[in-house]
């Protein structure tokens, strides 16, 4: 089940479930190996007596976690994420990309929900979050998140902050509370050139780095060159590739 409480309004238990996701990068690239990324998608139904009752829905993620491999020390694990954290945390891809960890909300109403938004564009973020695990229960752990997020427009600020805003702790109470169970779920591999099967050299690598095995095998996504004058790619069997695998199933 999961129980939300968002910018001060309890919405309704639904029966939704986050998920604990993992993607190893090619072990001839530089920056970190790998990064872990939790998201919930929150249903919720507002019920009206003059007519159906219309959706709404919450996405929640926090993402880019790339400290911590095997999936099972995620078992009674805590995170307590500020501003201070995260400029001792962050790191840059095997392009240049940069990654921060931090927790970020979109909110979506349809049917005629006005000012659901309070005048932005949906999207919110913050710095400052808990993440708390409890025990593991097969591939799932129960979860509570705590969360100070503002509105994505006053969260990209245009001044860097100072030494002491970066150090304060987080003002009030958090304007998300959040229990949900979190399952384990899929994990994507990206490999350096190789043959013409690649999944299991893709197994071992993930089985190294996070502990985990015998997860389904989904796709096989080659990289390759554009051809010339064409959209179409000269890939297959041979190029860099990503191996996605499902979640694993509990036996």
């Amino acid at each position: 089940m999961s129980r939300l409480l968002w910018n001060g309004e309890q919405w309704a238990d639904t029966l939704d479930e986050a998920q604990l996701n993992i993607h190893l990068r090619a072990p001839d690239t530089g920056g970190k190996r790998f990064s872990w990324t939790w998201h919930l998608f929150h249903n919720d139904r507002i019920r009206h007596a003059d007519r159906k009752p219309p959706f709404r829905n919450l996405s929640i993620e926090i993402g880019d976690l790339g400290f911590t491999q095997d999936w099972r020390q995620f078992s009674r694990f805590e995170l307590r994420s500020s501003a201070q954290w995260q400029e001792e945390n962050e790191y840059f891809g095997e392009y240049g990309h940069h990654f921060v960890p931090r927790i970020s909300v979109y909110g979506n109403c349809l049917q005629d929900q006005i000012d659901e938004n309070d005048g932005d564009d949906g999207f919110w973020e913050g710095n400052d979050f808990v993440l708390r695990f409890g025990d593991r229960d097969g591939f799932t752990f129960a979860t509570e998140v705590e969360g100070w997020l503002e509105p994505r427009a006053r969260y990209h600020r245009t001044a860097p902050e100072s030494p002491a805003d970066l150090a304060r702790p987080p003002e009030g109470e958090p304007n998300l509370r959040l229990l949900t169970p979190t399952r384990l779920g899929k994990a994507s591999v990206n490999l350096a050139r190789g043959g013409s099967d690649p999944v299991p050299l893709a197994r071992q690598y993930l089985e190294e780095c996070t502990g985990l095995t015998d997860l389904p095998e989904k796709s096989i996504n080659w990289w390759g060159p554009k051809l010339l004058g064409s959209d179409k790619e000269a890939r297959g069997p041979g190029w860099r590739c990503t191996v996605n695998f499902e979640a694993p199933v509990l036996k």
